[in-house]
């Protein structure tokens, strides 16, 4: 059950600048997937980053996961994830026979051990084509034409709200969905409710604000991975 896990990690940012190279509690937010994928990987597995940056693929390199360079006409704002996922694909296509991949962005460094042991053990590859962490959402939402119209029937109130979103942190496939498809998730999908903390995701200074007087209440889950790291990214800069 080969898999590959991919970290998109492009060097432009819309909402905060060199995003993924900024130091997040001892370690590049970027960093922190890999810690993570290495965390779930086997040895038949393929740990990759896609960038477009120079500083990142030669972090990547060092740390011993494979660095795929990005080019430039899919590195832009307006580019998407499936182009990123469908580029490595083609990349590693000569590497081995892979059944599945995983998507770690690197915006959501908050992934615990816990977490992550339960996709593990609960994505049942028999049942299942794709697997993805989500988090709970209350909100109730309007559309804004010449009139305001609610698109909801029912007033809830917020603990009865039943409904899921994206938290971005995880997402699992089976390869020939993806290509099927065309999409990082299709057929029989698997949601994971994640914990609230893991739902963080950094796309502006404010996230980032955030995330740095949060980064604490993650390290001692990875205390030994992080000192480790940090030794070799100390070493090559």
């Amino acid at each position: 059950m080969s898999t590959i896990y991919l970290i998109p990690a492009r060097g432009g940012s819309k909402g905060v600048k060199n995003k993924n190279i900024i130091e997040i509690g001892k370690l590049p937010l970027f960093v922190w997937s890999i810690i993570h994928a290495k965390f779930l990987s086997g040895k038949n597995d393929l740990i990759v980053v896609n960038s477009d940056n120079p500083k990142i693929l030669e972090i990547a390199k060092a740390l011993d996961v494979l660095p795929v360079k990005r080019p430039k006409d899919i590195s832009g704002d307006k580019s998407s994830t499936e182009e990123t996922i469908f580029h490595t694909l083609k990349k590693v296509e000569q590497l081995g026979h892979f059944q599945f991949l995983c998507l770690l962005q690197p915006t959501s460094p908050f992934r615990t051990k816990q977490t992550l042991r339960k996709l593990t053990n609960e994505f049942n590859t028999n049942i299942y084509d794709s697997v993805l962490t989500v988090k709970s959402v209350h909100n109730l939402y309007w559309k804004n034409n010449k009139y305001a119209k609610p698109l909801y029937s029912i007033r809830k109130m917020r603990q009865d709200s039943d409904n899921y979103a994206e938290s971005g942190m995880f997402y699992k496939s089976k390869i020939s969905k993806i290509i099927s498809s065309k999409n990082r998730v299709s057929g029989k999908t698997l949601l994971l409710k994640n914990k609230e903390i893991e739902s963080t995701e950094i796309d502006t200074q404010l996230d980032l604000k955030i995330a740095k007087l949060l980064i604490h209440e993650l390290e001692a889950d990875w205390k030994k991975e992080v000192l480790e790291t940090n030794k070799i990214i100390k070493s090559i800069i």
